[in-house]
C-alpha cells in the first residue's frame, strides 16, 4: 500500500493531480503513491481499494482549485468527501494542496465532516510561472519526505562498481568499504549498483583474509571522492596484474 494519497476532483483538478503524482513517483517510486486512475488495476473493486489504501497511508493530499467547493460535497456518498472524512477519522496527516490561485475555503461553505481539514496547514503551487510550480513540488517532496521517512531522489546518491574480468585473485570477493563501513562485495565481472548519502566520501576494496598471510589478502588504497544529491558515479577495479596484494580501484568515466 502507498504512503502518500492524493485526493481530487477529476474535472476540476484533475490535470494538477498528475502533474503531482508524475512528480511524487520520480522522488518516491510508484509504489509511494496512490491516485485512483493511475494505481487501481482495470477490473479491480476501486470502492474496496480508495477505503484499503486511505486506511494505510500516512498523508493525505487533498488537491483544492478555486471551484472545490460544490453542493456535491454535501452528498454522503461523495467520494472526495469520504476519503477526506475518512482520513479526519483515521488521524492521517493532511496537507491540502491549494491550485489555480485557490484559498482555503470557508467553513460556512464546507460540510461539518471536512471542517477540521480547513485548520491543516495548507501548501502552494505556483501556476503563474513553470520554475515556481516546480519549485514548490519539490518543497512539497522534501516535506513528505521529513513526515513519511522516506528519501527522496535527490537526497540520496548512486555509485556504480565494475570489476574487470582478470585472473588475478579472481576466485576471491572484493569486499567494498565505504568510510571504513562494508557496503557490499562484488565478484569478477560483476557490476553492482548501490544506493548512498550525497557528501564526501572514501572507499576502498579488500579480497581474501589476513590470517593466511599477506599473499592471500588483496587490498586498494583508499580512494576519496565527492558526491551530489541525485548524482551517479561509476568506479572501476581489477586485480593488479603485477602484485597479487594490491587492487586498482578509480573513477570510470564514461
Amino acid at each position: 500500500m502507498s504512503d502518500i494519497f492524493i485526493s481530487y476532483q477529476r474535472e476540476e483538478t484533475g490535470g494538477h493531480a498528475r502533474g503531482i503524482y508524475r512528480h511524487l513517483t520520480y522522488e518516491f517510486g510508484s509504489s509511494a503513491v496512490f491516485m485512483d486512475t493511475a494505481t487501481i488495476n482495470p477490473g479491480e473493486k476501486w470502492p474496496k481499494r480508495l477505503e484499503t489504501e486511505v486506511n494505510l497511508c500516512q498523508v493525505m493530499l487533498p488537491i483544492i482549485g478555486k471551484r472545490w467547493v460544490k453542493p456535491s460535497l454535501n452528498d454522503v456518498s461523495n467520494w472526495v468527501r469520504n476519503e477526506i472524512s475518512s482520513a479526519i477519522s483515521n488521524r492521517k496527516h493532511i496537507i491540502p494542496v491549494l491550485v489555480d490561485g485557490a484559498n482555503v475555503p470557508s467553513k460556512d461553505h464546507v460540510p461539518a465532516v471536512l471542517k477540521p481539514m480547513l485548520s491543516r496547514q495548507p501548501v502552494w503551487l505556483n501556476h503563474r510561472d513553470n520554475a515556481a510550480y516546480e519549485r514548490d513540488l519539490e518543497s512539497l517532496a522534501e516535506k513528505l519526505s521529513a513526515i513519511t521517512g522516506s528519501p527522496t531522489k535527490k537526497s540520496t546518491s548512486i555509485i556504480y562498481l565494475r570489476r574487470l574480468p582478470k585472473y588475478a585473485v579472481s576466485g576471491f570477493n572484493f569486499k567494498i568499504y565505504l568510510d571504513d563501513e562494508k557496503l557490499g562485495e562484488i565478484s569478477n565481472s560483476q557490476v553492482k549498483k548501490f544506493e548512498i548519502s550525497p557528501g564526501r566520501h572514501s572507499m576502498y576494496l579488500q579480497a581474501g583474509t589476513p590470517k593466511f598471510g599477506w599473499f592471500f589478502q588483496s587490498i586498494s588504497d583508499k580512494l576519496s571522492f565527492s558526491i551530489k544529491g541525485g548524482e551517479t558515479k561509476k568506479f572501476i577495479c581489477s586485480a593488479n596484474a603485477i602484485s597479487k596484494e594490491k587492487i586498482d580501484l578509480d573513477e570510470e568515466f564514461l
